[in-house]
């Protein structure tokens, strides 16, 4: 299904309106706005985003092709000249319809959204949860670690006072201490990973904050 092609039929309030809300959507392109008024209050917005404003009515509902007409009015008068200068094919809404219509997809959205925000708080707490733990276990692996440097010293202790006899602490402690090394490079890693973590918790919440 291609892009809606709209004209509006009335630039007061009432096409204002209307033009607020179709006017960022990607399933309709509003072709143009028409009003007997020069300065129809709608006008100026329309023309800041490119769209054709005109006081001809008959003139311009002929010029240019639209799927769909929307009379914002309230005028019988106006819904009749409409009606006989319209493509064949081409829809007639009135703007009381359209509006209501508008109305129960803003709500439709909006319920949407808070199913969404819902959603993500619950991730958000379970990222923040397991961010717990795992800050709780780099503790505990900076405890051990702190614990290896200090048997490692230890053995390289007990190495010098064992001169030649004690080649067997001296293996052990250059390997305690390379475990160590490797424990505090993971210890980092994680770190790393924990605050990438929460970078993206803090992208969520600012996501939470444009649904609301």
């Amino acid at each position: 299904m291609g892009i809606l092609r709209v004209g509006i039929i009335g630039g007061g309030m009432g096409g204002s309106k209307l033009l607020g809300m179709l006017a960022g959507s990607q399933a309709c392109e509003i072709i143009y706005i028409v009003d007997k008024r020069a300065n129809a209050p709608a006008f100026a917005e329309a023309r800041n985003r490119g769209i054709i404003t005109a006081t001809a009515l008959n003139k311009t509902i002929e010029s240019f092709s639209v799927d769909l007409i929307i009379e914002a009015t309230g005028s019988g008068d106006v819904v009749a000249e409409i009606k006989k200068h319209m493509a064949e094919g081409t829809e007639l809404m009135s703007s009381r319809i359209a509006l209501m219509l508008f109305t129960i997809m803003k709500e439709n959205r909006e319920i949407i959204n808070r199913e969404i925000i819902r959603e993500i708080i619950g991730i958000r707490e379970k990222i923040h949860g397991e961010t717990r733990k795992s800050r709780n276990l780099l503790a505990a692996i900076n405890d051990i670690f702190k614990s290896m440097r200090i048997m490692s010293f230890n053995a390289g202790v007990e190495a010098a006072r064992a001169g030649a006899h004690g080649k067997g602490f001296n293996v052990l402690a250059q390997e305690v201490k390379n475990i160590a090394d490797r424990t505090q490079a993971l210890t980092k890693d994680m770190e790393t990973i924990n605050q990438g973590i929460e970078a993206l918790s803090k992208d969520m919440e600012d996501s939470l904050k444009n649904l609301s």
